[in-house]
């Protein structure tokens, strides 16, 4: 008997799941010499109290898979209204216009994570959140396959002031580009130009203070106050001639050709040569010979004052000079020295023997009609050179007849090269 009954015990611990619960000890206490109904009553007590556990491990088991998979699938649930919510509810107006939803933000966005009890007790809230969410997402898209686009905000601001606003991106309507408010409107740069400056357009930014610059239209002038612009006058339409007389002065004409770029060529009317520079027109200067002393208007001499000599079969030209006894010539240094004295002529050059030539005295000493300054030149092929003679004691000293001074005209002067001056 003894024998069965520590089997019993033996075999009730095995069946037993251990981890899941604990036994009762004070359901039935052991004791030496405990037999008949005592030991039964005790033993059949304990089988029913591990029953109770067993069952409740299993139900345990089964809830805890239930209850995983419903939140799972209100994981999906909530996931799939996220997404409608992207798209239907960007401003929150579904989410936040209900109590329900609002008490159930409290839970993690996750609810796998959360307890069972935290989870079950807004569970409520939750399914009532969903179902306003679906309602509400339902009638927006209802909505939105009926009603109008949504504007932009480009939109907005072009029909609340006009078609040249916009929106800044930030918080105003402003103008768009090109354009700048004017008495309350947006205008273009050339509007804004006109209502600013009248008849005027718009010219380009400032580089400096980026202002807008202004400018006339085409066929207006600026008043003389500079604030707007006028008719241009009408400016009559000038003969060549006339430019040239505005370029180069009164005494200067169109000589009749154009140069290759198309521009006029101007010369200098009869009587008037160029400056040195030919930037005007003066009047010829032609010397008039003195009258030689001591020798009658009727003189003996065959050659006459201010005629032009060279040798015979030579090249080079001379004007004759007569100061009293004394007989000049001096050398004419290139053509257009020649040409520039209106009175000389090339076939009025006389031909001489050698012995006639060399009775004049060579004179290289210049000064030209008006100017105190004394020059002698020196040949270097058709471009000579010129050296001042500083004082008269230079002169002097250098031995030169000052009766042999020739004048000369400006062109004249200006046609050699300025070498040092003599000393």
């Amino acid at each position: 008997m003894k024998k069965l009954i520590a089997l019993l015990v033996i075999v009730s611990f095995l069946i037993i799941p251990s981890a899941s619960y604990k036994v009762n000890a004070n359901i039935c206490n052991f004791s030496p010499g405990m037999e008949g109904e005592a030991l039964d009553n005790c033993l059949r007590e304990q089988r029913r109290q591990d029953q109770i556990a067993r069952d409740q491990l299993i139900a345990d088991a089964e809830n805890a898979q239930e209850f995983y998979e419903i939140k799972i699938a209100y994981f999906y649930k909530l996931d799939g209204l996220e997404k409608q919510l992207d798209v239907f509810d960007t401003n929150g107006q579904c989410r936040f216009s209900s109590t329900d939803c609002l008490q159930s933000m409290r839970i993690p966005s996750n609810p796998t994570t959360l307890g069972a009890n935290v989870f079950l007790n807004f569970m409520e809230n939750k399914e009532k959140c969903f179902d306003h969410l679906s309602q509400c997402i339902a009638k927006k898209m209802a909505n939105t396959q009926t009603q109008q686009p949504i504007k932009t905000d480009d939109q907005i601001c072009s029909e609340k002031f006009g078609p040249n606003w916009k929106w800044d991106g930030v918080a105003y309507c402003v103008c768009k580009d090109g354009y700048t408010q004017k008495n309350g409107d947006c205008v273009s740069y050339d509007q804004a130009c006109n209502i600013s400056y009248p008849n005027t357009k718009f010219l380009k930014i400032d580089n400096v203070d980026g202002h807008r610059i202004c400018d006339c239209k085409n066929g207006y002038v600026w008043n003389k106050q500079r604030t707007g612009c006028i008719i241009a006058p009408v400016v009559p339409v000038k003969t060549n001639d006339q430019i040239c007389s505005d370029t180069y002065g009164i005494n200067s004409n169109w000589n009749g050709t154009k140069n290759d770029n198309g521009g006029l060529i101007c010369d200098c009317k009869t009587g008037y040569e160029w400056n040195y520079n030919q930037t005007a027109c003066i009047k010829k200067e032609i010397i008039i010979p003195p009258k030689v002393k001591g020798v009658s208007e009727n003189n003996n001499f065959s050659i006459p004052e201010g005629a032009l000599i060279r040798a015979t079969n030579g090249i080079d030209i001379y004007i004759v000079k007569y100061v009293g006894t004394k007989k000049f010539k001096r050398l004419i240094l290139s053509p257009s020295v020649f040409n520039n004295y209106g009175h000389l002529r090339w076939e009025d050059v006389m031909d001489v023997d050698w012995t006639t030539l060399n009775s004049f005295a060579t004179s290289d000493l210049v000064r030209a009609v008006g100017d105190d300054k004394i020059y002698r030149l020196y040949s270097q092929g058709d471009k000579g050179q010129k050296r001042m003679i500083k004082n008269n004691s230079v002169l002097a000293r250098l031995g030169f007849d000052p009766d042999s001074i020739y004048e000369i005209n400006r062109f004249d002067r200006e046609s050699y090269l300025k070498g040092l001056d003599l000393e």
